[in-house]
Formats: structure tokens, sequence, C-alpha cells
């Protein structure tokens, strides 16, 4: 359902298709955020943050590169994803 996302969508506009599509059912707003931000943190969703990190990355490594990011309620490094997800990551997760 996220790959099927036009590119430049928004991740509010994200958050409110997944609530439309019922993928995790009762959930409510910030447990879809929470959900969403978990998936960016692994990768899945690509965004402006996206170094390419495959390890554990401390808060200030993190804030150094994300500096300059856009100012957002959405944390980092969700609030830099513009759509689209990353192929090799969805199949390790598929894989576990």
């Amino acid at each position: 359902m996220i790959s099927a996302r036009p590119s430049g969508t928004r991740v509010g506009e994200l958050e409110k298709a997944v609530a439309r599509a019922k993928i995790v059912p009762e959930a409510d707003r910030y447990q879809r955020y929470g959900i969403l931000i978990g998936l960016a943190e692994y990768g899945l969703l690509p965004g402006t943050l996206d170094p390419g990190w495959d390890r554990f990355v401390s808060r200030a490594e993190f804030a150094e590169a994300w500096s300059g990011g856009p100012r957002s309620d959405i944390t980092p490094p969700l609030s830099g994803w513009r759509g689209g997800i990353d192929e090799s990551r969805a199949a390790r997760l598929r894989a576990l």
C-alpha cells in the first residue's frame, strides 16, 4: 500500500491512507505514526535523511546528519519521507 502512494505524498496523507485501509485494525493515529516512524528508522521509508546506515546510530550522529532538515511535528527520519519504499529492506523484513 505504501509503495503505491504517488511521489511527493506527505506523511500525514500516508497516515490517513493507512487508517482508511484499516491495515492495523483499531490502531489510533499515534500508534500508526509510531509504526511509520519505526519503518522509517529501519530504512524501509527512504527520505531526505537516508545515509544508508546499517548500524547503531547515536542520537548525536543522527542530529548532526539531520541538521537543516524540515521543521515538523513529525520526527525524523519519517518527516523526510516523500514516497516510495526501499525494496531491498522490504525483502529483508518479509524474510524475518
